[in-house]
């Protein structure tokens, strides 16, 4: 079985996340975890930025992905026992892998 979980940012503002986070995975039923972490009040920083200096959607867009690629990099490390890789690869062998008894957590 396959989890795929979103942290959302304005959780990486709770002190206590990494343990919460794991410990609601202990209670769940076995599963390949896979979270992704949203960006919370850096991406809220940047949506009132917008309209004062109009830099464009495309423009806004990319720095947004910026501040999500500095959310995962906070959290990370923070998380005891999980595998955290941001590469393509990492998430396409995470597909093709099938294994019932698969129990990982990861971070992409």
């Amino acid at each position: 079985m396959r989890r795929i979980m979103k942290i959302g940012g304005s959780l990486l503002l709770q002190p206590e996340l990494p343990k919460v986070l794991n410990r609601w995975l202990d209670e769940q039923a076995p599963a390949q975890s896979i979270a992704i972490v949203g960006g919370g009040e850096l991406i809220d920083a940047m949506r009132g930025l917008d309209p004062v200096y109009r830099p464009g959607a495309a423009w806004t867009h990319w720095r947004c992905v910026d501040l999500l690629r500095t959310s995962f990099e906070l959290l990370g490390p923070r998380l005891p026992g999980w595998r955290v890789d941001a590469t393509d690869r990492a998430f396409q062998s995470l597909r093709q892998r099938d294994d019932p008894d698969d129990d990982s957590r990861h971070l992409l």
